[in-house]
């Protein structure tokens, strides 16, 4: 079924709704003629028409080509999907909320350098979407951080796309680029989190440069710390974390296999450098970033 235009759609749901005879009175008197009732009975009010899964499918379509994301698919089942995600994805929009995508190369990247800000975006009721553009296998067993990884992400409330790129082998060019533009695509993010260029680690600069080049029309990009950023890391914006210290500090130890193997994940390694940063703004704790781009104040 296609939808060809919002006003023939509108003209087919108007003529579905016209009231039918379905009194017994009106069918006895089609039956009879005029002439054989004595006098005009009195109308009996049909009970109201339920909505036909055309009507439905229509009407959803509808909503979301108002909200600009029209959803033509071929058949009934593609419709319904494509409306129903276009009308879920509308959703921040009309509330005013943020879509916040975070990109890592490796489980517990993200959570790392961003986790408190993740934490902090989703209690202001954004919607949070995590991309991990390998599985870790160098650092661990690729399963056991997979299952960590999620529970990571059900923990902070975020969706998680798990990408299987090649662990320290990550490039900057086509296919990662293609990865992070179809998560882009299909997530429509407002914010974006990633990796900094001053970075001693390939994989962390290869998803920096990746990443600019796939969310060239998102307006807001920050790039955040990690334990493997250069001297040159020279964040200046803070995210206040004060209040999502600890469940930051909750969410790093869903990556257990690699609490275990660094002093990077301990609680008071992520204290310290919270309060560090937070000493710049007058906050008791922070997460520093630089700006790539920047159109919220």
């Amino acid at each position: 079924m296609a939808l060809t235009s919002r006003s023939a759609a509108l003209e087919m749901l108007a003529l579905d709704d016209d009231p039918k005879p379905t009194g017994f009175v009106e069918r006895r008197r089609a039956n009879l003629g005029h002439a054989h009732v004595r006098s005009a009975p009195e109308r009996v009010t049909p009970l109201p028409r339920m909505p036909s899964p055309g009507d439905v499918l229509l009407r959803l379509a509808l909503e979301a080509e108002m909200e600009g994301r029209p959803a033509r698919p071929v058949d009934n089942v593609a419709f319904l999907d494509g409306a129903m995600s276009a009308r879920q994805d509308a959703q921040p929009r009309r509330r005013g909320c943020k879509k916040v995508l975070a990109i890592g190369a490796h489980p517990d990247d993200i959570e790392i350098g961003c986790g408190g800000a993740m934490a902090k975006h989703k209690a202001q009721g954004d919607e949070l979407m995590i991309l991990t553009l390998s599985r870790g296998a160098i650092g661990g067993d690729s399963a056991i951080r997979a299952q960590e990884a999620e529970l990571a992400a059900q923990l902070l409330g975020a969706r998680l796309q798990l990408g299987d790129l090649p662990d320290t082998k990550i490039s900057d060019g086509v296919v990662t680029i293609d990865v992070i533009q179809d998560v882009i695509r299909s997530f429509a993010p407002t914010h974006i989190y990633t990796h900094s260029l001053h970075d001693a680690h390939q994989d962390h600069r290869s998803a920096h440069t990746a990443t600019l080049a796939a969310s060239r029309g998102v307006k807001n990009v920050y790039a955040y710390q990690s334990p493997s950023s250069t001297v040159d890391f020279r964040p200046n914006h803070f995210v206040d974390i004060t209040e999502y210290i600890d469940r930051k500090i909750r969410v790093l130890a869903a990556h257990e296999s690699q609490v275990t193997r660094s002093t990077n994940l301990r609680r008071e390694f992520m204290v310290a450098t919270a309060l560090y940063w937070g000493r710049y703004i007058g906050h008791t704790m922070a997460e520093p970033m630089e700006v790539v781009r920047q159109l919220d104040s």
